[in-house]
C-alpha cells in the first residue's frame, strides 16, 4: 500500500485546465505543512522532553520539503514547484502565530485522525480503479 501512496503523490501536476484540482492541491499543501510541523514538534518533544524551538520547527520543515520531495524527487517545475513550496510554507507558518506548546497533543490527535480518514478514502479508491501494486 505504501507503493500505491508513493505512486499516487509523486506524480507531478499543475492543474493548468482545472480549478478544482488546483484548489484542492494547494489546500493540500498548506494542510501538509501543518501536518509535518505537528509531527516534527511532537516528536521532538516525546523522545527529547525538550520543546524545539517553532521558528526552527517550519525552516526544517520547508527547507526538508524543498529539497527531498520537490527538488529530489520530483524534480524542478518552474512555478509549480515554487507554489507547492509556498503552500507547504504558507501551512508552516501557523506554528508562528500560535503557542503549539499548550495545544500539541490535541494537533496531533487531529492530525492522526486526519491520516486514518484520508488514508481510508485515498484506499478505497485506489481498489475500485484499475491501479494495482
Amino acid at each position: 500500500m505504501f507503493m500505491a501512496f508513493r505512486y499516487l503523490f509523486s506524480k507531478p501536476e499543475a492543474f493548468t485546465s482545472d480549478p478544482y484540482g488546483y484548489l484542492t492541491n494547494q489546500i493540500g499543501h498548506g494542510a501538509l505543512g501543518v501536518m509535518l510541523c505537528t509531527v516534527l514538534a511532537w516528536s521532538i518533544y516525546r523522545i527529547t522532553g525538550y520543546w524545539a524551538p517553532q521558528s526552527l520547527i517550519v525552516l526544517a520543515v520547508v527547507a526538508s520539503y524543498a529539497t527531498l520531495w520537490e527538488g529530489m524527487h520530483q524534480g524542478w517545475r518552474g512555478w509549480d514547484t515554487l507554489q507547492d513550496t509556498m503552500f507547504v510554507a504558507y501551512g508552516s507558518s501557523l506554528f508562528l502565530f500560535i503557542d503549539m506548546f499548550y495545544v500539541i497533543d490535541r494537533m496531533m490527535g487531529f492530525v492522526l485522525g486526519a491520516i486514518a480518514l484520508l488514508s481510508y478514502g485515498v484506499t478505497k479508491r485506489l481498489r475500485r480503479g484499475r491501479f494495482d501494486v
